[in-house]
């Protein structure tokens, strides 16, 4: 029903676009300001925030992994249930519902729980990943609280025509194929990935839940992959582009048991997701833009474990159709201004009833360069609707000043909330756990104040930036145990207030001799974050959250010859009030080397995972490998 729904969207905006091509005249010198094409209206305006992206190197030696894998080596903090699990991302304290992720400009969480595995996310499928650290919920609405990931697949003219074949080999006889083919034109460009994996997971790790440590295997925890991803990009006119986004993932984990268990484990989660993003955008002038978006993004999740005789199917779909504008104003200015109608609905075997939420909003920003552009300052503003229940008006603002040209001085700061999860507000009473009608939506606000240094010339460059952040997040959402007549069972509740604050510092230095490229890299991030039960309380520390998080890297590019290593470590984390996982470092090396074979230029690579052998958990009880190995093979089709 909701896939008929987008069907008949898309094609009825493929009528308008054939109705618009018909009133136009097209000429063989089509030309739009790619800017406008492909810039995400909402990216230009997230001034001072502090940004990371993902450089072409990195995702190359991680193009047959997860986003998981790859956003362990950085700067932010990952949740993992043992290989290939449940994976989730946290930013400056804040919990998984806290920091969504966006592809190709469309929120793709799950609004059951809010979360998105990102284990589930091959990293060749997109063209560029970045973070974007603080709240933004002014533009990106509910859940922007602590961070976003930002993925993007979709900008196809920039790219050369041709194509990749990538094949890995790797410990836990783990199996990868990655392929992606690019074709086009300067008006039309289609592109497809496909991404495929089987693994047994039997990796060595330390049983340290045993007297002696010994080592053991993973068990029970094989898994199967598999991922299409089609983009089109169309320039009908010079002053209409359309482009169509659709992703489809399928999923099938054995789920390992915890390290302390003496039983088996025959528990099993099939994942299928299916997200479809359909852009329209028409500019009558360089000075304006309009953009209609629709979209959607579905999915089931079907879990069973035949130990215990469990067996339970969950299905989703968010549905979104936004038109957004953007005009030049004032004297370089720019308003930016959307309307949004997305209709949330979820299916549970552990549900009260169907669960069904609709929700309209709207947003403007300003954004202003002042002083020869030496000052740009952003002025945003957003209301919801959430069955026609209003929501508080949030507000941001954010400011960058350059007193010279390598010198930025940055600050942001930003109302934000994030309303329940419908797991939250429909899980039904059960033995175990209990969802709450009554939670009311987070909300807080939060900020930070930093500067960055850049310097760039012919043979190097360096970027140094260091920011100050805090968050004050009011009806805080947390799941408690609570006693019951036999035992207790968990249920959420707004708690009084969750605080957090920090310091983030961030090295990029760079130097090219002749042949050779150096690229360092390095982050550490201080975080304090706790909450509080009620007013007056004693707080409590934000579980799996590090106070001290650092990591770094050393890329080496010689000739044909290419050398990585990356370094992260993660200090001490509470798993509950009272105990703590110990700190731990992780590092992995990657060697690599380009021969011809053919006409067609072939590299072969090494990697070593873990190299120093350390035992670790991301989530207590949940082994993770020692060290392992991956070989992979890439040729490089490209005209």
């Amino acid at each position: 029903m909701h896939l008929k729904r987008v069907c008949s969207i898309v094609f009825l905006q493929l009528v308008l676009v054939g109705y618009l091509c018909a009133q136009m005249s097209l000429s063989d010198t089509i030309r739009m300001d790619e800017v406008k094409v492909y810039g995400n209206l909402r990216e230009s305006h997230s001034i001072g925030a502090t940004i990371y992206k993902m450089d072409s190197v990195k995702l190359k030696i991680f193009q047959n992994r997860s986003a998981a894998e790859l956003l362990a080596m950085g700067s932010v903090n990952l949740k993992s249930y043992g290989v290939g699990g449940l994976s989730s991302l946290t930013m400056r304290g804040g919990n998984s519902s806290q920091t969504i992720v966006v592809w190709n400009g469309v929120n793709i969480q799950n609004p059951m729980n809010g979360g998105a595995n990102l284990s589930l996310f091959p990293v060749n499928m997109f063209s560029s990943i970045r973070l974007q650290y603080g709240g933004s919920g002014t533009i990106y609405g509910s859940g922007a609280i602590s961070g976003i990931l930002i993925l993007n697949s979709n900008a196809l003219f920039s790219q050369p025509n041709g194509g990749e074949l990538s094949l890995s080999y790797g410990s836990g006889n783990t199996r990868s194929l990655s392929s992606q083919v690019k074709y086009g034109d300067k008006s039309r460009a289609i592109s497809v990935k496909v991404f495929g994996q089987l693994a047994d997971n039997d990796f060595e790790f330390r049983n340290i839940y045993k007297i002696g440590s010994p080592k053991e295997r993973i068990t029970h925890a094989e898994s199967k992959q598999l991922g299409i991803l089609t983009d089109v990009n169309m320039r009908l006119h010079e002053k209409l582009f359309w482009s169509f986004s659709g992703w489809g993932q399928l999923g099938d984990k054995n789920l390992q048991p915890i390290m302390s268990s003496t039983q088996p484990s025959y528990a099993n989660q099939v994942d299928r997701s299916l997200a479809l993003v359909s852009n329209l955008s028409f500019s009558p002038s360089k000075r304006i833009l309009f953009n209609l978006k629709n979209a959607a993004s579905l999915g089931a999740i079907d879990y069973s474990d035949k130990g215990v005789n469990i067996f339970t199917n969950n299905s989703y779909a968010s549905i979104l159709t936004e038109l957004e504008s953007k005009v030049e104003v004032l004297n370089n200015g720019e308003v930016s201004m959307g309307i949004n109608h997305t209709l949330e609905t979820a299916s549970s075997d552990d549900y009260v009833g169907s669960a069904k939420r609709n929700r309209v909003s709207g947003y403007a920003s300003l954004r202003k360069p002042l002083f020869r552009s030496r000052f740009l300052s952003v002025l945003s503003i957003r209301g919801e609707l959430v069955d026609g229940d209003f929501k508080p008006v949030i507000y941001s603002v954010g400011a960058e000043w350059l007193p010279t040209k390598k010198l930025i001085f940055k600050m942001n700061a930003s109302k934000n909330y994030r309303i329940p999860t419908l797991n939250d507000l429909y899980w039904a009473s059960t033995t175990y756990t209990e969802g709450n009608p009554n939670l009311e939506p987070e909300s807080g606000w939060g900020g930070d104040v930093g500067f960055q240094v850049k310097s760039i010339s012919s043979d190097r460059a360096i970027n140094v930036s260091n920011s100050l952040f805090y968050s004050n997040i009011e009806r805080w959402i947390v799941w408690l145990s609570i006693p019951t007549v036999s035992d207790s069972k968990w249920k959420p509740f707004n708690m009084s207030k969750g605080e957090s604050w920090g310091w983030e510092s961030q090295v990029d230095w760079s130097l090219r001799v002749n042949s050779l490229t150096i690229r360092v890299e390095g982050f550490y991030t201080f975080t304090h974050s706790v909450f509080s039960e009620q007013p007056g309380s004693r707080a409590q520390p934000m579980i799996y959250t590090p106070t001290h998080r650092f990591s770094g890297s050393l890329n080496l590019q010689y000739e044909k010859y290419g050398l990585g290593y990356y370094h992260g470590f993660t200090g001490k984390r509470y798993r509950d009030f009272q105990s703590q996982l110990p700190a731990f470092n992780l590092a992995n090396l990657f060697i690599s080397y380009k021969f011809n074979l053919l006409g067609k230029v072939v590299t072969a690579g090494l990697s070593v995972n873990n190299l120093w052998n350390q035992d670790y958990q991301l989530i207590a009880g949940y082994a993770m490998p020692l060290r392992s190995y991956m070989f992979t093979i890439n040729i490089d089709f490209t005209r």
